[in-house]
């Protein structure tokens, strides 16, 4: 699945938004109506990279907010292994931390330009979650 056609799609949705502000504060247009960011970036990009994610790699791939509106904890089996990031939405550009066994960052930023690297980390992530489980790591 290529995420960059939802990112567009959600960076649209944004850019309109903030425009309808900006000729409200302009008074040439009446208040627009308020947009949430965060529950736009859930429902639009979020939750459908968990569904397809779930289905492709057979682990219960979920999501949770994290400390800013733009920022999401990735979860494979209730188990943190990426921070994905939206640091402007508006411009269609999503990147991800990935996390190791322990929890702590691994890799600095990648832009997320389709989910094929995402789902290979899940699989090395719950293969060696159940390897260690099993006391053969």
């Amino acid at each position: 699945m290529n995420i960059k056609q939802n990112l567009g799609i959600l960076a649209q949705r944004i850019s309109r938004s903030r425009n309808a502000t900006r000729t409200f504060m302009m008074g040439l247009n009446p208040m627009p109506e308020k947009v949430n960011e965060s529950s736009l970036i859930q429902k639009l990009v979020i939750t459908p990279l968990c569904k397809m994610l779930s289905s492709e790699t057979g682990a219960n791939v979920s999501a949770r907010k994290g400390v800013s509106p733009r920022i999401f904890w990735l979860l494979a089996n209730g188990k943190k292994f990426a921070i994905l990031s939206f640091p402007n939405p508006a411009n269609g550009r999503a990147f991800i931390q990935y996390l190791n066994r322990k929890g702590q960052v691994c890799t600095g930023q990648i832009e997320i330009r389709d989910i094929q690297t995402i789902r290979d980390y899940i699989k090395e992530f719950t293969t060696t979650e159940n390897n260690k489980d099993n006391g053969k790591e």
